[in-house]
């Protein structure tokens, strides 16, 4: 549980509001939300001793505006921008880790997708999914070729089934798999598995009571999918007028569709969970409330069994 702080943003010049890192080569890659020269946005890069070097600034359309999480692609790094493009709906870009970018696709927004979330690579293919767009507007899965070809892999359908897809996806053995952060005859939320073709399969619905808003990217662990929800379980957390009750949950799913919770968090321990990672047997997360001072928690779920540690 030490922590070591590597590198703190205190100029907006060079970002503020950073995102996940990806690992390329020995050297970690970013984004920041916002910020920049022109307030849309940077890539960056940082060494492992915390030394940044800001290798691109978004301008903004016809260029990207406010990035999200990149992912590395046969040595290229590739991310999505929530806005900008030609139509201002978001892009898809490439960048070489010497800060050469490009967008390989502008979202049209209306019956193509809008406002894209993070991607996946899988072959010489990207997909991902978007929070709004589709041909019902309330989100998407695309697919996006390297050479800058896009098809529209799935529209969401609105309540009951799913809508506004939040979290990412993840693939296993071709089969793309994500959640909705709305869903369901409860309105909680989803997981959905979707064939490379486009056929939808509805794998879990839950109780607004045992979780609210699926919003965090799925890890997949031996034929099971392990999932959080923001809100949602047993603990008392305070919440904004119009949103539900509840710290939020860690979940299990089988291929059959068996629901398991696995903990309900009660603020103490952490509140409002976002997606996990899994490491030798054992998923870590992070959420973004709660602990000893309302600030957060870095915490790991032990050995896939529901034991639980706050670190």
């Amino acid at each position: 549980g030490q922590l070591e702080t590597l590198h703190r943003f205190k100029d907006p010049s060079e970002g503020f509001g950073p995102n996940e890192l990806v690992a390329v080569d020995a050297k970690l890659f970013g984004t920041t939300y916002g910020g920049g020269v022109k307030g849309r946005g940077v890539v960056f890069s940082m060494s492992s001793s915390g030394v940044e070097r800001v290798l691109y600034h978004f301008r903004g359309a016809p260029d990207g505006s406010n990035p999200n999480t990149l992912i590395s692609l046969s040595g290229t790094l590739y991310g999505t921008t929530a806005y900008g493009g030609t139509y201002g709906k978001g892009t898809v870009f490439e960048i070489s880790a010497t800060g050469q970018e490009h967008v390989v696709y502008s979202f049209k927004g209306g019956a193509d997708a809008s406002m894209p979330n993070g991607l996946i690579g899988a072959g010489h293919e990207l997909y991902g999914t978007s929070e709004f767009g589709g041909r019902h507007g309330v989100g998407s899965v695309f697919e996006v070729t390297l050479g800058g070809s896009e098809r529209l892999l799935h529209s969401f359908e609105n309540l009951p089934g799913g809508r506004l897809p939040a979290g990412g996806l993840i693939e296993v053995n071709h089969q793309l798999y994500g959640t909705t952060s709305e869903g369901c005859k409860s309105g909680a939320g989803m997981v959905f598995g979707l064939s490379l073709a486009g056929k939808e399969q509805v794998l879990g619905c839950f109780r607004s009571s045992q979780t609210f808003d699926l919003n965090g990217r799925l890890v997949d662990a031996g034929g099971i999918l392990y999932g959080t929800s923001v809100y949602g379980g047993s603990g008392s957390c305070p919440t904004y007028p119009g949103e539900p009750g509840g710290c939020g949950s860690v979940f299990a799913l089988t291929s059959s569709g068996r629901t398991t919770l696995l903990h309900d968090f009660q603020g103490v321990d952490g509140a409002f969970p976002g997606g996990l990672v899994e490491m030798n047997g054992t998923l870590y997360g992070t959420t973004s409330m709660g602990g000893s001072s309302n600030s957060g928690t870095i915490f790991a779920v032990l050995e896939l069994r529901g034991a639980f540690n706050v670190r």
